[in-house]
């Protein structure tokens, strides 16, 4: 149960270096396009050894869902990828990681408490919780706490 909760931390702490990386392609080759499509070619490429390693085990069940959103996937995760590598410019990684993280928590109490039938219960502390996190967001965003704090790190780095 523990590895289940690491893993998502995991790929939380990785989550950072796509954007940055994106941005830094991107300024190499001068095209965002080129920064995005690498990043769907490495997927790919790592699902295909996935699915090749199945399949050579024997562990392979085709069925396609039936269930109509769960085709929304590829097309959301493209818009999220090509946003992320657009905003990171202008707002920076950590704000874009705060906002990420906010959207995503509030995103998901609303799933949790709209849509019942998935057995989820929403209770109060993670909706105080999802709210700490977007006055969190919030924060990051005043000017005056942005450059007092890069101010700061000015200082103690001189």
């Amino acid at each position: 149960f523990i590895l289940l909760a690491i893993l998502p931390f995991l790929a939380g702490l990785l989550a950072g270096w796509q954007p940055a990386g994106n941005t830094k392609v991107a300024e190499a080759t001068g095209s965002m396009l080129v920064s995005i499509t690498w990043n769907f070619i490495v997927g790919f490429c790592v699902l295909g050894a996935a699915l090749a390693i199945r399949i050579a085990l024997g562990h392979v069940t085709i069925q396609l869902p039936d269930t109509w959103w769960m085709y929304l996937g590829g097309p959301l995760g493209l818009l999220s990828i090509g946003l992320m590598a657009l905003l990171v410019r202008g707002l920076g990684l950590l704000m874009l990681g705060v906002a990420s993280t906010a959207g995503q928590l509030l995103g998901s109490v609303l799933i949790d408490e709209l849509i019942p039938s998935l057995g989820n219960t929403v209770y109060l502390v993670t909706i105080i919780g999802t709210l700490f996190a977007l006055v969190g967001a919030i924060v990051t965003t005043i000017p005056e706490y942005r450059a007092s704090k890069m101010a700061q790190r000015i200082e103690v780095s001189e």
